[in-house]
């Protein structure tokens, strides 16, 4: 979701002369194409980005958008998709979608102000609230950064803040309702080779959004951008940094894990057979038990070329860090979003 939070806070940023206001998916129930936290920005002069469904209620938004605009008035709407013709088109998710409309006049509450820090460089995980439903009339939509001083009406539950990892509805009291998200940063991919399959590695990165680093030699042929392996003493990990060996020589995979298998990444992925990995950990009289490494990397698609390749290994990163096993939707029994 954060490339789609970082093409919204530029669409908006970059022309601040329009009037905007910004729609948000606050409540799901049953099928929905999209989960909470969906956002579409729309300005006064009709340009949108972003999205809330498949495309069968962004018209229907847009106008409701232009609405919040002119009267400068936040508003929640119900969509009930599983009634197909509620707004003159066919609706297919089948379910009930609530959209906070929200004109972004004022600073002091404006969402934008507050993602803007997701895309700034920050790799903290972004935790904030927005107000649905509470006894002041004037408070909906408010938002409110809880890495900040809560006002004092908030402090009693900043405990009940603290605990939760996860975008979700609160009910704090029988008048008083929120949202709760939880945005991370996007996930870092980094990469120890620079053979001629890691350019399709970069394009896949680039389409999902995600940060990457090259760590090898420069290799003519590619250009692709690098720098040199004794950044890997100082590098910085977090919560959603996978690292990918990628170097096709077994002692340079040795000598760079080494560097690195102290430093608790969450995701090491090792390319090539098994057997090849299995030999690493042995020479180096390590347990290849741990749940951070995968080897072969990626999902069984059947993968033969650098871009198959590429697919494979960023689905199965995505995967880890969605806490997913990867594997078919149609054998899912629970809800695709059932973790919101």
């Amino acid at each position: 979701m954060s490339k789609e939070i970082k093409k919204i806070v530029e669409a908006y940023f970059n022309n601040l002369n329009k009037n905007y206001a910004l729609a948000t998916v606050v409540h799901t129930s049953g099928s929905s194409y999209r989960r909470i936290g969906a956002r579409m920005l729309v300005s006064d002069d009709g340009f949108f980005t972003g999205g809330i469904s498949g495309g069968c209620l962004e018209g229907d938004a847009l106008r409701r958008s232009k609405l919040a605009i002119l009267t400068d008035k936040p508003s929640i709407v119900r969509y009930d998709t599983s009634q197909e013709q509620q707004i003159g088109v066919g609706l297919g998710c089948n379910g009930i979608i609530d959209v906070l409309f929200k004109p972004l006049g004022e600073v002091q509450s404006n969402p934008l102000e507050l993602l803007e820090k997701r895309v700034s460089g920050s790799r903290q995980v972004l935790k904030f609230i927005t107000v649905l439903a509470s006894e002041s009339q004037n408070t909906l939509g408010d938002i409110y950064d809880l890495s900040l001083k809560l006002p004092e009406f908030l402090e009693k539950y900043e405990e009940k803040f603290s605990s939760l990892n996860h975008s979700q509805i609160l009910n704090l009291d029988p008048n008083f309702k929120v949202l709760f998200e939880c945005i991370p940063p996007v996930i870092r991919l980094i990469i120890l080779g620079n053979q001629y399959d890691v350019p399709a590695l970069l394009d896949q990165c680039k389409i999902l959004g995600w940060e990457y680093e090259v760590i090898g030699p420069q290799n003519k042929v590619d250009f692709v951008e690098t720098v040199e392996e004794d950044k890997l003493v100082d590098l910085t990990i977090d919560d959603y940094t996978a690292v990918l060996f990628m170097s096709h020589s077994f002692e340079t995979d040795k000598r760079r894990f080494l560097m690195l298998k102290d430093k608790n990444i969450p995701y090491l992925g090792f390319l090539g057979p098994r057997s090849r990995t299995e030999r690493l950990f042995e020479e180096l009289n390590i347990s290849q038990d741990n749940a951070s490494y995968h080897f072969p990397v990626g999902l069984d698609i059947g993968a033969e070329n650098p871009e198959e390749i590429a697919l494979a290994a960023c689905a199965e990163i995505k995967a880890f860090f969605s806490k997913r096993d990867g594997g078919k939707l149609s054998l899912r029994k629970s809800p695709i979003y059932s973790n919101f």
